[in-house]
């Protein structure tokens, strides 16, 4: 079931970029750089900048389940509870940082 409905979410997305129209998000900029001619598609821009955004996060991810609390080998339960554990880790690290 989730097979079929990944093809059709990518075929309707697919449909819509191909007509000019936006589905939100990054298609806005998408589209609007590939409307000025700067040689980007709305697919090569949304694929650069989820790899830059991966090449950044990259670090804050390894710190977190490598070097910090889950190096006991705990696994977190959810993506909300890391995301929860990052942001208690670094307020922890800022406030050691004003004391």
């Amino acid at each position: 079931m989730c097979l079929v409905a990944g093809i059709l979410s990518g075929f309707s997305c697919g449909l819509i970029l191909t007509c000019g129209c936006s589905t939100g998000g990054l298609d806005v900029l998408g589209l609007y750089l590939s409307k000025k001619g700067t040689g980007f598609t709305v697919g090569r821009f949304s694929i650069t900048f989820n790899t830059a955004l991966y090449v950044l996060c990259a670090p804050l991810r390894e710190d977190l389940f490598w070097r910090g609390q889950y190096s006991s080998g705990q696994v977190p339960r959810s993506a909300n509870e890391v995301m929860k554990d990052w942001y208690l880790m670094t307020l922890r690290n800022d406030l050691k940082r004003l004391e």
